[in-house]
């Protein structure tokens, strides 16, 4: 729940920026201290500014949660952060926070062992992205980091000649 008192998109933004030099060091113990704080000033900023990039910000919150969740097999809690980011992005459209929202949701996908499923959102995702008013650059991020996702996904294929196929349909649209 949103705090009373509103929060300076400045504190959102460091604490964010912080959380990212963790996540990037796999300090997991500095992580975990920061996130009650970072989201709950997260989700106060969105509710009080409610805007695409203050709502991006705390699905960026979720999407750091899925990435820790993930790698400790906290399943359930890895499931529950994506729900949450696919919440806060729809709250404000933001095409990019979409696409990262996607990204996380197709790598659930992945470690449930569906493969197949992944590889669907992945592609619905591209499709979105590329339709989205974007500039350049956030198209290119967007669809960078889904193909990414979707060669990750085409590797775990259990018939290896459509892996590569796949694989090969996303090196190709990057």
């Amino acid at each position: 729940m949103p705090d009373v008192q509103a929060v300076p998109e400045e504190r959102v933004t460091e604490d964010l920026e912080t959380a990212g030099r963790y996540r990037d060091d796999v300090d997991v113990a500095a992580l975990i201290t920061l996130f009650p704080g970072l989201l709950r000033n997260a989700t106060t900023y969105a509710h009080t500014a409610n805007s695409p990039e203050a709502w991006s910000a705390l699905a960026d919150v979720y999407s750091t949660v899925y990435w820790l969740a993930a790698r400790h097999r906290r399943m359930d809690m890895a499931e529950l952060a994506v729900a949450r980011q696919r919440w806060a992005v729809e709250q404000q459209p933001n095409a990019v926070a979409e696409a990262f929202s996607a990204r996380d949701c197709a790598g659930t996908y992945l470690n449930f062992g569906d493969v197949e499923r992944g590889l669907v959102v992945v592609d619905r995702a591209i499709v979105a992205v590329q339709s989205a008013p974007l500039s350049t650059a956030d198209r290119d991020l967007a669809v960078g980091i889904l193909n990414l996702r979707g060669m990750t996904l085409a590797g775990r294929l259990q018939d290896k000649a459509e892996g590569k196929r796949e694989a090969r349909r996303d090196i190709e649209s990057v």
